[in-house]
Formats: structure tokens, C-alpha cells, sequence
């Protein structure tokens, strides 16, 4: 079944600061932005920018664990599920989308699926750089199946990233041992 983005979840705009953030060294509030999102990584949370916490000013816009950030500028548009409590806010470029009634992570993948980033791009506005909107956000149709088959393809999902990882390893593993052989028999026959 298909709904709005609106209909499953709560969508809002980053904060928008008058200003490109500045660390401020003691700093108590992560600021994720959208050189945090990397499309095959995910969210990177290791190298935040922290700054100051004003409560009155960023309480109604800090993040909670299972909120999905997406890139709403650029060209590729991926989403990130925040995987655990972070004190934090989104900065403007991000969209912060909190679901109602489907897992953060099947949301996370769907809109990470070729079929979903070219909707984006056809309601994309701007051609330096193209940007969502909040309201062409919300009204993306979203396809919504039962639970149990959003577990199912997020399991599938996570052992196909697994997967990818393991690739990459191995293969740089092979690199390790074909160079460690290639240099020992270099060595062998210099000494003869």
C-alpha cells in the first residue's frame, strides 16, 4: 500500500544558522551536517561539530535515536538512521523525518532505493543545486508493507552491506598477502 511521507512520519527542516558552524571548544551540542551523511557509509558521528547548547533555542529541534536524516541538497539525497541517542540537532540542508508508523531503518532503505532518489530528483528544485522541499518531501508516495516484511528487508539489507564490507576486506587482504609473496621473492633473488 502506498502513503505520503507525511502520513508516516513527521518531516522538518534542519536549524538554520545565520552562519556556517563554528566549533566552540567544551561545546555540549552535536551539530550533524551534510558532510556527516556519507551514501555508502551512513551516518558518520565520530567527527561532529559541538558548540554551545542554548535549551530555549535548540529544545524543540534535538535529534532522538530512530530519526532519519537526509541530505536535501546536491544530487544523490541519501538518508541515515541516527542509531542511538545522540545530543544533537540537524543543520539546514538535512531533513529530519521521525516516523509514525513504519521502522526507521525500512524507512532508511526506501529512500535510499534508485526508484525513490529519482522522484526526488523529478520534484528536485534549482539546477546549481538542486534542493527538496519540505512539502514535495512529504508528499512522496511511499510504498508501506506489513511489518513483518519491513524486517525481513531490513535484515536482507543489513547482510547485503555485511556482505560489501567483507568483500572489501578480503580483497584488501588478498592485496596484503600477494604483495608480502611478490616481496619475498624479490628479496630471494637479490640475495643470489
Amino acid at each position: 500500500m502506498k502513503k505520503r511521507l507525511a502520513d508516516i512520519a513527521d518531516v522538518r527542516t534542519g536549524f538554520p544558522f545565520r552562519k556556517a558552524v563554528q566549533p566552540v571548544p567544551g561545546g555540549t551540542l552535536a551539530v550533524v551536517q551534510m558532510k556527516d551523511i556519507d551514501e555508502s557509509a551512513g551516518l558518520n558521528l565520530s567527527e561532529l561539530t559541538l558548540i554551545e547548547d542554548e535549551p530555549k533555542r535548540y529544545e524543540q529541534h534535538l535529534l532522538q535515536a530512530g530519526d532519519i536524516l537526509l541530505q536535501s541538497r546536491g544530487n544523490k539525497f541519501p538518508a541515515a538512521t541516527l542509531d542511538k541517542p545522540v545530543h544533537g540537532i540537524g543543520a539546514l540542508g538535512l531533513m529530519i523525518i521521525r516516523p509514525r508508523t513504519v521502522a526507521p531503518e525500512f524507512l532508511t532503505w526506501m529512500l535510499n532505493q534508485p526508484r525513490t532518489r529519482d522522484a526526488l530528483r523529478a520534484v528536485a528544485r534549482g539546477t546549481y543545486v538542486p534542493f527538496i522541499s519540505r512539502a514535495d518531501l512529504e508528499g512522496l508516495q511511499i510504498s508501506v508493507p506489513t511489518v513483518e516484511t519491513q524486517k525481513r528487508i531490513v535484515e536482507v539489507d543489513r547482510l547485503r552491506r555485511q556482505e560489501q564490507r567483507l568483500v572489501v576486506q578480503l580483497t584488501e587482504l588478498n592485496d596484503k598477502l600477494t604483495n608480502a609473496l611478490v616481496w619475498k621473492a624479490v628479496a630471494s633473488k637479490t640475495r643470489n
